[in-house]
């Protein structure tokens, strides 16, 4: 009789949109409890930022996860050398590094895409050429290219790299590049795709460019297959326009509320911003 007055309310009292939410909501909820699911998290501005680490809260919500049986994965544009150690520590079953350029499993890298040396040079003079700074992300260091503007001295220069012989040059999977005005884009856009490359512009000025066979969903694809995982459902975590890849390659996404337009658009879900612990906020409904 309990359940019976529980449906009738629900029939009676609330309006056909809030119903469809609560559906859609209650259908995620069976999902978890009832099957394991793989989860994919960016990190800037979905998990942490430079400048703000993971939250406790999220931190144990993410250990939970682990505990009950998912698996969980870090999907993010930075290079491995740049991934903070409070996050590692937390143990992904795999790290999709470089906008799916370089795939790892703890110490194994299961696959991986980097530049070949005759392409890397050929950007890295054009970008020279065009006087437009840039980091080059390896899987040990990123390198600086200054270009009349001042980069990060802790980095490396790019060129100490490129002096090295090949078979002990660190892989370089992805540059991010930084305009000095918008007025620059068309330019270098035409020039990677004329090089068969990908562009991911993250702002108006500031983007990366990888080989074209990167991008997140590739990485997932990828790591699903490897660890025999593709029947599992899965949930990805975002707020950037290349997770828009990573929408696309899961079975559930989710975009922070900070998100571009665009991103929201793409996703199926629209959770709380980064500040508002927006990842930690969608999980805590399925606990």
């Amino acid at each position: 009789m309990f359940t019976f007055d529980i449906i009738r309310y629900i029939m009676l009292y609330i309006d056909s949109s809030t119903l469809n939410i609560f559906i859609q909501y209650f259908f995620i909820f069976l999902v978890i409890i009832m099957n394991n699911s793989t989860f994919f998290f960016d990190i800037d501005g979905t998990l942490a930022t430079y400048q703000k680490p993971v939250s406790h809260q999220l931190r144990e919500k993410l250990l939970y996860l682990k505990i009950k049986g998912h698996k969980i994965f870090l999907c993010t544009g930075r290079g491995y050398s740049d991934l903070p150690p409070n996050l590692l520590s937390i143990g992904f079953n795999g790290i999709i590094c470089s906008t799916g350029a370089y795939l790892r499993i703890q110490d194994k890298v299961i696959w991986d895409c980097p530049f070949p040396r005759p392409l890397l040079l050929e950007l890295y003079n054009y970008l020279k050429e065009l006087k437009i700074s840039s980091y080059f992300e390896g899987s040990s260091f990123i390198y600086r290219a200054e270009q009349g503007e001042s980069l990060e001295k802790q980095f490396p220069p790019i060129d100490q790299l490129l002096l090295q012989p090949p078979s002990t040059m660190d892989a370089i999977y992805s540059v991010t590049f930084h305009l000095k005005q918008a007025e620059e884009l068309p330019a270098i856009t035409q020039w990677a795709q004329a090089h068969h490359l990908n562009l991911f512009m993250q702002t108006k000025l500031h983007g990366d460019i990888l080989m074209k066979e990167c991008n997140k969903a590739i990485g997932i694809k990828k790591m699903l297959e490897y660890l025999h995982l593709t029947d599992w459902p899965s949930f990805g975590f975002g707020d950037s326009p290349n997770d828009i890849d990573m929408f696309r390659a899961v079975n559930t996404s989710i975009a922070m509320g900070h998100a571009p337009t665009e991103v929201k658009k793409a996703a199926s879900y629209i959770t709380g911003t980064f500040e508002e612990d927006g990842v930690f906020e969608f999980l805590e409904k399925f606990e």
